[in-house]
């Protein structure tokens, strides 16, 4: 079984304002693509109520970074209260979207993804082995860009529903540990 390390955990951004849904979908959809990950879509829900339309979507972006490790970013956006809205810009009325927006980020270091390190017991005990002591230095290096990649986007968010950056989002400790790196 591929053995997935945490190392990036419930990093959020939240918004209630003005926003383009559109837009809005096209920079997670720019983002990712321009960095290499492929999208996966887990769930997307969505529902009306009296206060507007809330939509529910989890997906599991990930990037192959060698044939044994891989990058994985759960994401969940949750968005409630939706509704179109008219405002002036320019002097000309514009609809736009109104609503509140949750995003919460995980982010994994999957390890033998492929499963080819599980087909025996002998190969799995050596696999740990190899991961604790031969690969530490490649799996720290990989969880560095990881954090890297996490931070870049939460910020690229943040941007797009123009709220401030307010220094460095996550820190950086050695996979593998146990640890929960917060904002």
């Amino acid at each position: 079984m591929a053995e997935m390390n945490l190392i990036v955990e419930n990093v959020s951004v939240s918004y209630s304002g003005l926003f383009d849904i559109g837009e809005f979908y096209k920079v997670i959809d720019d983002w990712f693509k321009l960095k290499g990950y492929d999208k996966v879509i887990i769930k997307h829900k969505e529902y009306s109520t009296e206060t507007g339309k809330n939509i529910e979507i989890l997906m599991a972006p990930y990037k192959k970074v060698t044939d044994y490790i891989k990058n994985l970013v759960k994401i969940w956006i949750g968005i409630n209260n939706l509704r179109t809205v008219e405002v002036k810009k320019d002097g000309k009325k514009v609809k736009v979207n109104k609503g509140d927006i949750i995003i919460i980020f995980d982010g994994y270091l999957e390890t033998d993804y492929e499963h080819r390190w599980e087909q025996k017991p002998l190969f799995f005990f050596m696999r740990v082995l190899i991961d604790k002591f031969v690969n530490k230095s490649e799996l720290d290096k990989y969880g560095k860009e990881l954090v890297k990649d996490i931070n870049e986007f939460h910020n690229e968010i943040r941007s797009f529903l123009g709220l401030h950056k307010y220094g460095p989002l996550v820190r950086t400790k050695t996979p593998g540990e146990g640890i929960s790196m917060r904002s």
